[in-house]
């Protein structure tokens, strides 16, 4: 694993703008059918490759929004908390307004936590499950928030996870966590992993074996069937030759016989 220092630090930060702009692209190409089956997509747009709808502006999402205001804990002080990330969702998010769904408590988990916050249920139990319920626990957010923190972690794969756990602790817990915590640990790594593509290779070997496989039953069924052809082929020309043989040989003896 790498090191952040002056001498990775540009690439690093090149790297982090490529990886962010490439989600806000994704946000932006998958706003319009959110929420859409595969089918519906294909059945309206085929495959898809440009933009599908434009906006005049496009609006506030919490895929985007979520992580810059998470990460501004880090502004306010160095050594976070879970204690301080709750106190950036009250310090910086206003009410009924920006990147939640607002969706009510006991239905949004962020609506849920923020409401918890306000009353004084500090985190970790803003987010536990003991104070929500399970359900409400272990919505998505806690995966679609936390790829900021391996943005900012510096290579640092514990750091990242650290930092995912104490942030989606403020709104999730059980499963919630976990995912926060994968999501953030797969961004770091992805600064290093240069070989991307050996999944789909292995993927694309397992279907060339899979193909072959599938093709060798009828390529030996047609084999079978050449060989029966041509024994049947053999033998009606033997038939053949045997009974023009014979009319000849009939035919020399009467004209012979003849004479």
């Amino acid at each position: 694993m790498k090191k952040l220092d002056h001498s990775t630090y540009s690439e690093y930060l090149e790297t982090t703008y490529s990886s962010w702009l490439g989600k806000i692209i994704g946000i932006r190409l998958g706003a319009p059918i959110e929420g859409w089956s595969y089918s519906q997509i294909r059945e309206k747009y085929s495959e898809i490759t440009v933009y599908v709808c434009d906006y005049g502006i496009f609006a506030a999402d919490d895929d985007s929004n979520g992580p810059l205001f998470f990460v501004r804990s880090l502004l306010d002080k160095n050594d976070v908390t879970r204690e301080d990330i709750g106190n950036t969702f009250l310090n910086y998010i206003q009410e009924y307004s920006g990147f939640f769904w607002w969706g009510g408590p006991g239905v949004s988990t962020e609506h849920t936590a923020y409401e918890n916050l306000k009353n004084g249920i500090k985190a970790p139990l803003s987010g536990a499950s003991k104070t929500n319920g399970i359900a409400i626990a272990e919505q998505i957010g806690g995966q679609i928030f936390s790829d900021c923190w391996g943005y900012v972690a510096g290579y640092d794969p514990e750091l990242a996870v650290s930092l995912a756990r104490k942030a989606a602790s403020v709104t999730h817990d059980a499963n919630g966590l976990e995912g926060a915590a994968f999501v953030a640990a797969a961004v770091v790594y992805a600064y290093s992993e240069k070989d991307n593509f050996r999944g789909e290779k292995d993927c694309g070997n397992r279907k060339k074996a899979t193909t072959a496989a599938k093709t060798a039953v009828p390529v030996k069924k047609a084999a079978t069937a050449a060989k029966k052809t041509t024994a049947s082929a053999k033998k009606t020309t033997a038939t053949a030759a045997k009974k023009t043989t014979a009319t000849a040989a009939k035919k020399t003896t009467a004209t012979a016989a003849k004479k």
